[in-house]
């Protein structure tokens, strides 16, 4: 974890993937998703075709997905974080 302490900013919560063996940090200084595996930032989701993450609070994993809550919306995407395969999931008004 000391190859990361430059890279991660403000984590608020993280995952453990057993199958991947790596972790899923939710930053609210990377405003993104950080995926880390061993000692290096492999990945970071941002959100951006969905508008961004402004401050992704909390992530949860199930069944492959990881569900990010943000200050406004509920975003869902795979664990390989492709842009892609995000999508919304709830918005507030």
């Amino acid at each position: 974890m000391r190859g990361i302490k430059d890279i991660l900013i403000a984590p608020v919560d993280v995952k453990y993937d057993s199958t991947l063996n790596c972790l899923f940090v939710a930053d609210l200084g990377l405003k993104g998703i950080a995926k880390v595996v061993g000692d290096k930032v492999e990945k970071i989701f941002k959100a951006e075709n969905l508008g961004g993450l402004k401050f992704p609070r909390s992530l949860d994993l199930k069944s492959g997905l990881i569900f990010i809550a943000d200050a406004d919306k509920i975003v869902c995407v795979d664990t390989t974080l492709a842009e892609r395969s995000a999508r919304l999931v709830l918005r507030s008004k």
